[in-house]
């Protein structure tokens, strides 16, 4: 939560637990338009870690960053920060 700024590097922090993931279940992805449109930080992460990141240059008050799980079933499920600014 907070305003960020275009190329600044942040660290994306996540933990999945669930007895059916695999070896590296957790997608990272951002969003200015209430998910109509999905952007891919990361793919293959592992079920806690953390990733840096450098932020997109735009200008927006409406920037989300989820992680996405799916487990070995093919079942997902996610958690999204709240929404933050992005001042280019």
């Amino acid at each position: 939560t907070g305003t960020f700024y275009g190329g600044q590097s942040i660290a994306i922090t996540w933990s999945v637990t669930d007895a059916n993931l695999g070896a590296t279940p957790i997608q990272l992805q951002w969003t200015t338009d209430g998910w109509g449109t999905v952007n891919v930080i990361a793919t293959g992460q592992s079920a806690s870690g953390t990733y840096n990141w450098n932020v997109p240059s735009l200008n927006t008050s409406t920037f989300v960053v989820r992680a996405l799980a799916t487990d070995l079933a093919g079942n997902t499920n996610s958690d999204s920060s709240t929404s933050m600014i992005i001042d280019s």
